[in-house]
Formats: C-alpha cells, structure tokens, sequence
C-alpha cells in the first residue's frame, strides 16, 4: 500500500484586495464593520500534504500549511501594514468496518496569525463521524458530529488609527 505526498510552494501578490475592516465614527464614537479596499496582500507560504494508507481498513490524511500575510493600505485616513506568520494542520484518520460500517476522527489547529486586519488567536476542532452504506452500496447515511469540546471559535483584535477593537465569536 503506497501513500502520496504532496509539497507545494506559493506566492500571491493581491491588489485592490477588499477585506472586512472596523472602522469609527469619532463624532457619534460609533463603531462598525464594512468591506474596504485595503489595497494590498502579499502572502508566501508552503504546504504538505501526506495520504498514507496504513491498513487496508485503516487511512489517515496529513495536511500542514505554513504561510505569512502582510497587508498594506489606508483605512480610514490611516496608513496599515501588518504581517504575521500562520500554521495550519488538519488531520483526518478514517475506518473501515464490515458490513459498509466506517468511522472518522479528524481535527484542525491553527496557530494565531494575521485575517485582514485582524490580529487572530489559535483555535482548533475535533470531529467525529459514523457512516453505513446502503441500497447495496448505492447510497451513503453519513452521521457528523462537529467540535464537541467547542474549540473552534473565532478570537483576535485590531487596532490602527482610532480604531482599538477586541472580536470574539461566541460559542454556539
């Protein structure tokens, strides 16, 4: 049983990029999110993939990115450059069992990094599933279930001109 693996290595240049940005009207000390034209992205980065078979029952999946971001541009009056280095890692172990019976387990981490504008904080998941095939292997009953421990939450802040902002995304 032979794996594959997969390296790639990128570089993107992005003008007139628009992102979701957070700006302040400093007469009504009103603050909002809207879409803005923050003129730049410069992102580089290299990623593996690895798919190793490991028993004729047994597969598991590998996928790691490294990448940094730098955005440049003017947002609301003022002058932003910003970068950071991100990881990400998913991993997915799939079962096979008799009778069309198979599990999965799979997860993700990604380390803080740089979202637009937005300085992130970590956040991961941890998924399982059960699925059965049916109608003598035509059809597929799939059962998912998706970050039990809530860890995937989105965290991070910003701050450029007036604008000094903490987001969190609450769990749900």
């Amino acid at each position: 049983m032979g794996g594959a693996l997969t390296t790639t290595l990128n570089y993107t240049k992005v003008t007139d990029i628009i992102e979701d940005v957070i700006q302040q009207n400093p007469a009504s000390n009103e603050t909002f999110l809207t879409k803005s034209n923050i003129a730049q992205l410069d992102q580089f980065g290299i990623s593996i993939n690895a798919y190793l078979p490991l028993k004729k029952w047994w597969t598991f999946n590998l996928y790691s990115n490294v990448y940094n971001n730098r955005f440049r541009g003017t947002i609301n009056g003022t002058y932003v450059d910003i970068a950071g280095t991100t990881f990400v890692g998913n991993v997915t172990s799939s079962f096979k069992f008799n009778k069309g019976w198979g599990l999965e387990v799979s997860g993700f981490y990604r380390s803080g990094g740089i979202d637009g504008v937005v300085v992130s904080q970590p956040m991961g998941a941890i998924n399982f599933g059960a699925s059965k095939t049916v109608l003598k292997g035509k059809g597929t009953i799939r059962l998912n279930y998706r970050d039990p421990f809530h860890l995937q939450y989105f965290r991070g802040a910003t701050k450029y001109g007036n604008v000094d902002a903490s987001l969190h995304q609450p769990l749900g």
